[in-house]
């Protein structure tokens, strides 16, 4: 979920933006046979650039289908608001987080 302020109970997009853009990669360092598995990494990246997925979504709560055959691994991801119709007014990704996909 997006909150434009810290505190906020409740998802909302900010004012500026058209939604929000997430860089994410899915990282399972214990993983054998890298080769049979392209999608995923045995390291985990340093900056959004280096990762493999991106995905713009406009609503401040949303879902990510990573599918099922990745619950175990980490999903590594780095966010930032984003505005289609003026570039400028996008944000720049935030430190990067992990999670546990369930």
């Amino acid at each position: 979920m997006c909150r434009t302020t810290k505190d906020s109970k409740r998802g909302k997009i900010n004012p500026d933006a058209t939604g929000w853009d997430i860089a994410y990669d899915i990282v399972d360092q214990k993983m054998e046979n890298p080769e049979l598995h392209p999608k995923v990494k045995k390291m985990a990246p340093i900056s959004p650039d280096e990762c493999f997925n991106n995905s713009f979504h406009t609503r401040a709560k949303d879902v990510l289908n990573v599918g099922a055959e990745n619950i175990g691994r980490e999903l590594l991801y780095f966010v930032r608001w984003y505005n289609h119709r003026n570039p400028a007014l996008s944000g720049s990704y935030g430190p990067a987080k992990t999670i546990i996909i369930l």
